[in-house]
This record gives C-alpha cells, sequence and structure tokens, in this order.
C-alpha cells in the first residue's frame, strides 16, 4: 500500500506540473508584472538609485531614456540581464560607451535600408559615438533599442528619465505605495504606474493546472484504500478485543487516523524529494521555495482526498461494537 502511494503522488506531482509547469513561468510572470514604472522630467539617477537600492523588496533596477533620433537607450544596475541572452559578442565590462544592441533595433534598421554595422563597430546615436560590443535578445517585457552601463547612462541622461522597479514576490502593495509616494515626493515624478495586484500563486490557477490529473489521482487513492481495508479486516478480531478491554470509538478513530497521517506523510516526502531530484538532474534547479505554496497545496489536495476516502474505509470499525467486529472477523 505503501508502495503504492508513494507513486500515486509521484504521478500526480509530475503529470500535475506542480512546480515546473509549461503553463506558467512564475519566474517570468513575476518580472514582468510585479512592476512599478515612474516617469521624471528631470532626475538625479545616482542618488535615485542609491536610495532604491535600501529596499530589500526590489529585486532590479532599470533606467530607461529616450536619445534625440528616436533610440531608446537602457541601463541595468547589474551587469546581468533578465529573462535575455547575449546571441553575440560579450557583457558589459564596465568601460565607457559600450553599448549592446537589442535584434529588434538591427531589424528595423535594416527594414529602414539604414547602414548595418557589426560587433566591434562604432553607431552615432543621441549625438554621441558608441561602441557595439553585443548583439542580445531582450526580453519582451523590457523594449528598449539598446543597453548601456550604468555609469555612462548617470553620465549622459538626466531628462525624461523612466524608471522600472521590480519587486518580489509576496511583496505587501502597501510598501510599493509607500516607495512610490516617497520617491515621487523627493525626485518629483510626473507620473507612477503600479500594478492592481502583484503576481503571485493563485489556488484558482493551481486547481485549473492540476484538474486533468485530479481524476486519476483520485481513482488511485480508491484503489489502494481497498488495500488499506483488506488490512483492517485482517485485524477486525484485534479490534473487537480492543474494544471489549475499553477502548472508546474516539480512541479507534485517533488510532486509526495516526496510521494513516503517518502513511501520508512519510509517501509524500519520499514522492516529492524523488520528483525535486529527478527535477534537478534533469537541469531544472529551480529555487523550491519559490513554489512552497504549490508544494503545500498539492500536499493539503491528496491529504483532503486521502482523509475523505479513508473515513468512509475506517467507518465500520468505529462505530461497530465489539462482537459484531469479533463476528465479522470470523466471516472473513
Amino acid at each position: 500500500m505503501l508502495v503504492g502511494m508513494i507513486l500515486c503522488n509521484l504521478i500526480f506531482l509530475a503529470f500535475g506540473n506542480v512546480v515546473w509547469s509549461d503553463k506558467k513561468n512564475f519566474a517570468y510572470k513575476t518580472y514582468e508584472s510585479n512592476v512599478l514604472y515612474l516617469s521624471f522630467p528631470q532626475l538625479n539617477v545616482e542618488e535615485l538609485q542609491r536610495q532604491v537600492e535600501e529596499e530589500e523588496f526590489i529585486t532590479s533596477i532599470l533606467f530607461e531614456a529616450m536619445t534625440d533620433d528616436g533610440v531608446k537607450l537602457a541601463s541595468f544596475t547589474t551587469d546581468e540581464i533578465p529573462f535575455g541572452r547575449i546571441k553575440a559578442g560579450h557583457a558589459l565590462s564596465g568601460r565607457k560607451d559600450e553599448l549592446i544592441i537589442s535584434e529588434g533595433f538591427l531589424e528595423r534598421r535594416r527594414d529602414l535600408l539604414l547602414p548595418e554595422f557589426g560587433i566591434g563597430g562604432e553607431i552615432v546615436l543621441g549625438g554621441k559615438s558608441w561602441e557595439c560590443i553585443a548583439i542580445a535578445a531582450f526580453s519582451k517585457a523590457d523594449a528598449f533599442d539598446a543597453l548601456i552601463g550604468i555609469r555612462d547612462f548617470q553620465e549622459h541622461f538626466s531628462k525624461d528619465v523612466t524608471v522600472s522597479l521590480r519587486f518580489r514576490n509576496g511583496t505587501p502593495l502597501s510598501k510599493i505605495r509607500n516607495l512610490s509616494y516617497e520617491l515621487e515626493d523627493r525626485f518629483q515624478a510626473g507620473l507612477a504606474v503600479m500594478p492592481m495586484k502583484p503576481s503571485g500563486f493563485s489556488i484558482t490557477e493551481f486547481l485549473l493546472d492540476v484538474s486533468d490529473i485530479l481524476v486519476l489521482l483520485l481513482i488511485a487513492i480508491i484503489n489502494y484504500m481497498f488495500l488499506f481495508r483488506f488490512a483492517l479486516l485482517k485485524r477486525t478480531y484485534a479490534y473487537g478485543i480492543f474494544k471489549i478491554h475499553g477502548m472508546t470509538n474516539m480512541e479507534t478513530m485517533v488510532f486509526l487516523l495516526a496510521e494513516m497521517l503517518m502513511l501520508i506523510f512519510f509517501s509524500f516526502f519520499v514522492s516529492l524529494s524523488a520528483y525535486l531530484g529527478v527535477g534537478c538532474l534533469l537541469g531544472k534547479g529551480e529555487v523550491i521555495w519559490d513554489h512552497h505554496l504549490e508544494i503545500f497545496s498539492a500536499f493539503f489536495l491528496i491529504l483532503l482526498l486521502n482523509l475523505a476516502s479513508f473515513l468512509c474505509v475506517i467507518f465500520r470499525f468505529v462505530v461497530w461494537p465489539p462482537v459484531r467486529l469479533m463476528r465479522e472477523s470470523v466471516v472473513n
């Protein structure tokens, strides 16, 4: 029975996509949705950066500004490019006047029959010469044309700057609002846009994701509950003796419930360990704690279904008197 429970839980975790679901990419959804936008007619970039970096719930800061010739330049405060990758060339090294061009920007230049340039070449944007060191594919959430170093951005841009502040999942909106009000007041923001609700775990979305496998899970639970019932029938006489010697119905239920809970906890722990272990070996070693709500929800769903079936199985052993239990054991 225990082996059946482990296999049942493992199949549910795997085919229900509890953690590594193809239906939702939690990390990207968080990056795309959990963002506070602020626009400033005039901004001291370095000063704002210094203040925002003191907030532990902010995960990334993106500054953007438009050049005179209509090209949107951007800069992250770190060297990492979130959800983007360099297709040719290398990352920003910290040298002055370096620039990483987006694929979309190159395609638009080709469509307009503008002169092409390659890695290592120079391009004039906003009346300034930049060295192209890489071509990159940026995420759809970041619609800028080129990426430059933060020091270059601080030096060349202070007017009409847009700031995107990404924040952690689960951050209270009150914190986001307070930060927004503080920055608006101190740096005289012209516009502030914040999400109505941060992206995060939704029990409805979770149930929709696992709905396809729920029927199979219930069938599997019913099957191994028959095995549990068969094991209990072997102990019918013993429970009759226990009741003769003073075991109450409540004590009988607690005893059987403790046995079932031990099986549920142990089987789920083994199944989850195997599932996550295989996922890590396959290169899907995400930060598991980011999905703790999905894991807890999967466990409680399995727990509720098991307990519902379990109560149906143990009913007779709890309420029947000892004589009937002993007579039943003889019949069986």
